[in-house]
Order: C-alpha cells, then structure tokens, then sequence
C-alpha cells in the first residue's frame, strides 16, 4: 500500500514537471516574439529618427535662403523650377525628333556604325541632301549645320563623306548631356 502511495505522488510530481517544462518552453517561445517586436519597433525608431533629421535639416535650410515669407528667394526658386520643366518638355521633343531624323536618314541610304568601331570599307556615303533639307537642314560649304529645332543634330561632314553616329538609337535620342555630333571621316 505505501508502494502504491509512493508511486501515485512520482507521478503526480512528474506531471508537475512536464507542466512546469511546457510553460517554460511557451514562455520561451513569447520572448523570442516579443525580442523580435522590439528589434522592428528600433527599426521603425531609427527610419522615424532618419526622417526627423532629413525634414529638420529641409527646414533649416527654408529659414536661411526663404528671405521672408514668399520673399525673392521664393520667386528666384519658382523660376528655376519653371525653367527645369522647360527643359525637360524640351528634352522629351528633342528625343521624339531624334527617332524621326534617325529613321530619316536610314530611309535615305545611310548606314550608321558605332562611333567606337573601325571603319569598314562597306561603309556608305552620305547621300542625303535633298532629305536633310526635306528635315530642315540647311547645306553651307564644308558643313551641315541642322537649322532650329534641330540644333542638336549637327553633321560635321559634307554629303560626299563618311558619317557615324552611336550604335543604340536610344543613346543618340536620350542625349541630355549636350549636343550630339556625327563624325566624319575622309573618303578615303
């Protein structure tokens, strides 16, 4: 009988244990979610930090250059920001002009070549006036000099001589960096 006595409170001990066991795994298991909730909350904190700072150092710079209230800083920045989007519409038209004059000048028998690669001796002359003129151009000596709007597009060879121009269309109509030249080479 005190065997039997003996052997239900073991048991009942053991249960305790495994209890004890279980709760100390499930509060493991919460600390780990709460450490991570804590990491995300001082990631949160220092982007919050981060931004605080940029829009603290934004108004600081307002204070200084504003002059007042809607002063001549203010009007001086206006313009600005009026001539920056002149530039850009400027841009997106002087792109649409380069695909058309591009495709212009292929249409008129010209082959273009990278302007890094060697020349070939299958290279075609430029045989165009009458197109480029079609396109605005005007033809003086020596030279082509595109008339406005296309300013960008000057070819610094005669008709009877070699041209080249970048390889990537894309390249030559994205051009924001200044104008553009098509080399010549002689023919010979």
């Amino acid at each position: 009988m005190r065997i039997k006595n003996l052997l239900s409170k073991c048991k009942a001990v053991e249960e305790k244990c495994q209890e004890q066991i279980d709760r100390s795994e499930r509060l493991e298991l919460e600390n780990q979610v709460l450490v991570q909730k804590q990491q995300n909350h001082e990631s949160e904190i220092q982007e919050l930090t981060d931004e605080i700072e940029i829009l603290e150092e934004v108004c600081l710079d307002f204070k200084k250059n504003k002059r007042g209230c809607f002063g001549r800083k203010m009007q001086d920045r206006d313009t600005e920001l009026d001539k920056m989007k002149n530039k850009i519409e400027l841009l997106w038209v002087n792109r649409c002009i380069a695909y058309i004059v591009l495709s212009s000048l292929r249409a008129a028998g010209c082959r273009l070549r990278p302007r890094s690669a060697p020349a070939p001796d299958s290279r075609l002359q430029l045989r165009a006036e009458p197109e480029l003129r079609t396109l605005g151009c005007s033809l003086s000596g020596q030279d082509i000099a595109a008339s406005e709007p296309f300013g960008f597009w000057t070819l610094a060879s005669p008709p009877d001589r070699w041209i080249t121009m970048d390889e990537e269309t894309r390249d030559v109509a994205s051009a924001s960096s200044g104008p553009r030249r098509l080399e010549g080479a002689s023919n010979n």
